[in-house]
């Protein structure tokens, strides 16, 4: 559980404060950020759940 924790927080400080025109997109670059750093060894699309994400 730690671990998650420690990604997400991470992902917030790396990424929190962009501004994409939209805090809709700096969330999803967060969540994005996060789940990459969860899944280091996959190919790119490998941590997304489905495909709209």
């Amino acid at each position: 559980m730690s671990g998650i924790v420690e990604t997400e927080h991470w992902a917030r400080e790396t990424f929190g404060e962009c501004r994409l025109g939209d805090l809709r997109r700096t969330k999803r670059l967060i969540t994005v950020a996060q789940r990459v750093i969860e899944h280091p060894a996959g190919s790119f699309p490998s941590p997304m759940p489905d495909w709209a994400e």
